[in-house]
C-alpha cells in the first residue's frame, strides 16, 4: 500500500492500491487536493518485554530496540508497491533500490510491508536524492495509528537544503485535518548525493502521552512528548515519506527500511 499526504504548505492528497486496483477519488477546498482511502487492519499494541518500555527519561540512541523488519530492496518482491499516478509520481524498485521520483508539491507515503503495530517503535530510511532537488523536495520516515477522524500521523523528514521537520496530522484519512509542524531546526547533513540515514521514533509511554524522537545519521535533532493526538491503546505502523515540489520533479532512491521495536533490546 501507499498513500500521499502533504506537509505544511503542501496540498494534501492520497492515494492507495488495494488489491492491485488503484483506487482514487478527488475533493476540494482549503488547501486539499483529492484522496483515495486505505484502511488496514490495525491491531492493539501487543504487551510489552518486562522492564523493556521506554518512558519519558530513557536514554534513547538512534540504535536503541530489536530489529523486527528490514529491507535493502534488492528483492523486488519484499512488498513495497510499484505505481505510477496520474499525476506522473512513481514508486518503484529499481538499480538495487526503491525509487519515488515526485510531482507537484506534495508529500508522498509508502506504508512498509512490516504491519504488526508496535506501541514503541523506531523507524529508519537511509536513501539519496538527485542533486538538482528544490528547496523543499527531502524524505524521512512516519508512523501512524488509528483510522478516519481517530487517526493520528506523526512525520520526520529532512528536507533540501537541510531542515528537519517534526510534523503531527490528525483525521488524514478524511481530510479533516491540516498538519502541525511540532518543531524544526537545522540538520548537519541534507539530502543529496550522499547517503543520509533518518530514525524517527513513535512511543507511547501511556495512553495520552507519546515520546518522538529524530536522529539523522545518529545525531538526535529533537527528543518531546506530545500529549495533543488523544487517548488509545493501538500500535504504530510505518512507512516512508517523501515529499516534491512544483519547482522541479525530484527522486529519492532509498536503500534500506528498518523498524525496531523499541520494548526489546
Amino acid at each position: 500500500m501507499a498513500e500521499l499526504v502533504a506537509m505544511g504548505a503542501h496540498r494534501r492528497t492520497t492515494f492507495a492500491i488495494v488489491g492491485g486496483v488503484l483506487s482514487a477519488a478527488l475533493l476540494a477546498g482549503g488547501a486539499i487536493a483529492g484522496a483515495a482511502f486505505l484502511y488496514v487492519r490495525h491491531v492493539h499494541a501487543a504487551a510489552a518485554a518486562t522492564g523493556g518500555r521506554v518512558t519519558e527519561t530513557s536514554r534513547l540512541s538512534a540504535d536503541r530496540g530489536a530489529v523486527v523488519f528490514a529491507d535493502d530492496f534488492h528483492d523486488p518482491t519484499s512488498g513495497w508497491n510499484a505505481a505510477t499516478l496520474p499525476s506522473g509520481t512513481s514508486f518503484g524498485y529499481a538499480l538495487g533500490g526503491y525509487v519515488v521520483t515526485g510531482k507537484g508539491t506534495l508529500h508522498h507515503f509508502a506504508e512498509a510491508p512490516f504491519q504488526d503495530a508496535l506501541s514503541q517503535l523506531s523507524m529508519a530510511v537511509t536513501a539519496t536524492q538527485t542533486a538538482n532537488a528544490p528547496p523543499g523536495a527531502g524524505f524521512g520516515v512516519t508512523c501512524w495509528r488509528g483510522d478516519g477522524d481517530a487517526r493520528v500521523r506523526y512525520e520526520f523528514v529532512v528536507l533540501a537544503p537541510g531542515t528537519w521537520y517534526l510534523e503531527r496530522d490528525g483525521g488524514v484519512a478524511t481530510l479533516s485535518s491540516r498538519g502541525v509542524v511540532l518543531d524544526k531546526g537545522t540538520a548537519h547533513a541534507g539530502p543529496g548525493a550522499s547517503p543520509i540515514t533518518i530514525v524517527g521514533m513513535c512511543v507511547s509511554i501511556d495512553s495520552v502521552s507519546t515520546r518522538l524522537a529524530l536522529f539523522v545519521n545518529g545525531k538526535k535533532m529533537v527528543d518531546r512528548v506530545d500529549r495533543s493526538a488523544g487517548a488509545s491503546d493501538l500500535g504504530w505502523l510505518s512507512g516512508l515519506d517523501v515529499s516534491s515540489r512544483d519547482a522541479g520533479d525530484s527522486s529519492v532512491m532509498v536503500t534500506r527500511f528498518e523498524v525496531r521495536d523499541l520494548t526489546h533490546s
